[in-house]
């Protein structure tokens, strides 16, 4: 795992959960895209599946650094179009 990539989102879940806000993951993948930040095959972000498989890993990363607060964020930040949370 990218830690400036898993850092970027963290701070930006962070952010969202703060002010009561979401992101739908098409937004995120815009961002990460925007921000020079590319999938583990080197290509851009394009906001489906790999996207959510990005959220489920990075989930995943800051639960085993034991840092809950960024991983529980991270699973309320982001979703899918139809508004339900992206990591269930």
């Amino acid at each position: 795992m990218n830690p400036d990539k898993a850092n970027f989102v963290a701070n930006l879940a962070h952010t969202l959960v703060q002010n009561n806000a979401t992101m739908r993951v098409s937004t995120l993948a815009e961002l990460l895209n925007e921000n020079h930040y590319l999938t583990e095959y080197g290509t851009e972000f394009e906001g489906g599946r790999g996207t959510y498989k990005f959220l489920s890993s990075l989930y995943s990363y800051f639960k085993e650094l034991g840092n809950n607060p960024a991983a529980d964020e991270i699973a309320s930040a982001f979703v899918k179009a139809d508004g339900n949370y992206a990591y269930e």
